[in-house]
């Protein structure tokens, strides 16, 4: 299986890729620099295109011949180059899905971004934050676009929202029962937090199920499509 990777060089991407070569994906990623990979550039099994996801054409290059698309890119701030990154991105993404007609996208955004599905006290209690801090109108636009029924008709999708992220470095062996998932964002409260480690696995692990690998116990796709579900750390 081939997997196209927005955002693998970014803080929680840097524990993703690694993980998805290891496992024996190809995997294609998209990058400004390809010198921020370091000596993964030599991997047989990374496919990598230098670009900006604002690109159309470009976007299309790295889905092109793939089985699901993954992104973690995110939103550095006022004023950034980034600024408006979230919602141009995605427009791109699935139009490149469209193309190539590929049908998983997994995301990842944060707990204050509002989805349809979350409870009316949910969405009043996040809403105002939407109007002091431009990334996260930014996430908004991306979260509306995809929750529109032409994107939902088309393409099956997860939204995973963390909390507020840390560098804590968890053994690998430890990091699967260190983590909670949810799909209500209040039973977690906004001053919960997680490693971006721990992140990193629960991306991993939609994927391998999309792929048919280690279904289990608990079928993510038929838990949380066209939902976003947050993730806590224990």
């Amino acid at each position: 299986m081939r997997v196209a990777f927005f955002g693998c060089t970014g803080a929680t991407g840097v524990f993703i890729l690694p993980q998805l070569l290891s496992l024996g994906y190809d995997v294609s990623v998209l990058v400004r620099d390809k010198k921020k990979l370091g000596d993964l550039t030599n991997n047989s099994s990374l496919y990598i295109t230098e670009g900006s996801p604002r690109d159309e054409n470009t976007v299309r290059t790295v889905i092109n011949g793939s089985d699901i698309v993954l992104s973690t890119l995110g939103n550095a701030g006022y004023g950034s180059e980034s600024d408006g990154l979230m919602y141009a991105s995605i427009k791109n993404i699935v139009s490149g899905m469209r193309d190539s007609k590929v049908k998983k996208l997994v995301l990842m955004e944060g707990i204050f971004v509002g989805q349809p599905t979350d409870s009316y006290t949910a969405q009043t209690l996040f809403k105002p934050f939407l109007y002091f801090y431009s990334p996260w109108r930014d996430a908004m636009n991306l979260s509306n676009f995809v929750n529109s029924d032409d994107v939902k008709n088309s393409i099956d999708w997860i939204i995973i929202r963390p909390p507020f992220l840390t560098n804590e470095i968890i053994d690998d062996k430890d990091v699967p029962t260190r983590y909670s998932h949810y799909r209500d964002c209040l039973r977690l409260g906004v001053t919960y937090k997680v490693s971006r480690q721990c992140v990193a696995h629960f991306l991993v692990e939609i994927v391998k199920q999309a792929s048919g690998r280690d279904i289990g116990d608990f079928d993510i796709w038929s838990t949380y499509k066209h939902f976003a579900p947050t993730i806590v750390q224990n």
